[in-house]
């Protein structure tokens, strides 16, 4: 979904207080006569010597240039020079005064010191050179709010929605009602956008259910949203910035967000280099096997790997690096062997416990599948709720109902929201005639309101049940 596709599409007026920007005059902010901010940085590094050199070089070649040092301040703040970044930002904001991305990035750094007066000062700067870009009034939003000086926050959301910022705006309006105990018109704001699908929302929509005393509906809610992070929006104007990493360890840490995106093309366009110049670096070879394996270049992921295990003879992370990649390709057996070595070598993991679980199941062997799965629980895997119900699912396919019920229960009791738990639980609990504990778990089910034809085929079954123990008690 756009971020900025518009929900509810109304005008907002926006007060005239509001739209005064004034610039910021910090005294404190580096003045532009002293040349540009120069920092100690690893010369063994060549990639980021070398770059910021250039830009430094820049700079003193054209000290009038603004564009000059807001390249380096972008280069420093990509390689997480953080402070170096703010003061070359604030020399390129004076410098040109009609370039909104110089302000815009520094009043972020400042937020990110923790000081949020003064980059509410540096954002109207940037935003009297830009008033309709979206993203600036939702960074406005969420710094008033932070303030607690909530109806200017709610004021600058109302004017991202104008904008189009869509559901992301609803929900700091949301936010900030909540801050205010208005929860009632909370919700009135957050029930629509569900259907944005950001968990955060259900956390939101609990909160204010809990504030009115809505106790099942707040137990559902925040059970959905549990494991929710802050709603985050796209920023268009920070993609300049990646042109400039060049240090190793952000480099590193961009292939590991675009290998989890499914980025593997560029995940090698980044590690390859590195790779050349650092043969001998574990992440990096994990990583770059990775991607080739998800490309399905088995013979060169597998190379890179063994050429890893010479540095790093058994390391467990290239064994899970080809169980993954052996089990892609439809070899369990190879698959198994290196989960095996990769457990006796790091044996507190989580992941090669559960990929164990798999392959056992689909190979019907489920003692062994339900040992792994409650190695992973034992060693306090992120989502323990999911693996008792596979056990659960396991255990009633055997027709083993008590250890299913088990499981069942125990998913239940940690995700409140978990439907398919609590339907599975009916159906078992029905089997051995647990008829209004089942009822139960099933009318708790219907509270959630997903998966509706699993519950409506297990509110059948549990009738056909009840009717065949009746009839039975009739005709003895």
């Amino acid at each position: 979904m756009d971020s900025y596709k518009i929900f509810f599409p109304y005008v907002v007026g926006m007060s005239a207080a509001l739209l005064l920007l004034v610039a910021c005059t910090d005294e404190s902010r580096p003045p532009i006569d002293m040349g540009p901010i120069i920092v100690p940085y690893d010369p063994s590094d060549t990639a980021l010597a070398d770059m910021l050199g250039s830009l430094i070089v820049d700079v003193k070649a054209d000290l009038d240039s603004g564009l000059a040092r807001g390249r380096l301040g972008m280069a420093y703040e990509i390689n997480d020079f953080k402070h170096a970044a703010a003061d070359s930002y604030a020399q390129a904001a004076r410098l040109d005064e009609t370039e909104f991305r110089w302000p815009y990035f520094e009043s972020q750094l400042h937020a990110e010191f923790g000081d949020i007066e003064q980059a509410l000062d540096i954002l109207d700067v940037a935003i009297a050179i830009d008033t309709e870009y979206p993203p600036v009034w939702l960074w406005r939003g969420k710094w008033l709010r932070n303030l607690g000086r909530f109806d200017e926050s709610i004021q600058a959301y109302e004017k991202a929605r104008e904008l189009e910022a869509g559901a992301i705006a609803e929900i700091g309006i949301g936010q900030t009602l909540l801050s205010q105990r208005r929860d009632q018109e909370a919700l009135a704001i957050l029930q629509p956008i569900l259907d944005y699908g950001h968990p955060h929302i259900y956390r939101l929509i609990g909160q204010a259910h809990q504030a009115l005393g809505n106790t099942d509906a707040a137990k559902i809610n925040l059970a959905r949203g549990k494991r929710s992070s802050p709603a985050l929006w796209r920023d268009p104007r920070h993609a300049d910035k990646w042109q400039f990493l060049a240090s190793y360890g952000g480099r590193l840490v961009h292939a590991e967000q675009l290998l989890k995106s499914g980025e593997f093309d560029e995940v090698i366009a980044v590690l390859e280099p590195m790779h050349l110049t650092n043969s001998a670096d574990e992440a990096v070879i994990a990583n770059l096997a990775m991607a080739y394996g998800r490309l399905d270049r088995m013979d060169k992921a597998i190379e890179l790997i063994e050429e890893g295990f010479k540095f790093r003879p058994g390391y467990f992370r290239f064994h899970n690096v080809l169980a993954s990649i052996y089990y892609q390709s439809g070899q369990p057996e190879l698959a198994l062997q290196h989960l095996a070595e990769s457990v006796n070598t790091s044996p507190t993991q989580t992941w090669p416990y559960q990929q164990q679980a798999t392959i056992y199941t689909n190979r019907r062997e489920y003692d062994r599948a339900i040992s792994a799965y409650d190695r992973a629980i034992s060693n306090g895997v992120e989502n323990p709720e999911v693996i008792h119900h596979q056990v659960g699912m396991i255990e009633g396919a055997r027709e083993r109902w008590a250890a299913a019920i088990e499981r069942f229960q125990k998913a239940v009791a940690r995700d409140a929201a978990y439907t398919m738990a609590y339907v599975y639980l009916s159906r078992t609990l029905a089997e051995i005639g647990r008829f209004t504990e089942a009822r139960e778990a099933l009318d708790w089910a219907d509270l959630l309101r997903t998966h509706k034809p699993q519950r409506l085929e297990a509110r059948r079954r549990l009738i056909d049940l009840e009717n065949e123990a009746r009839d039975a008690v009739s005709d003895s």
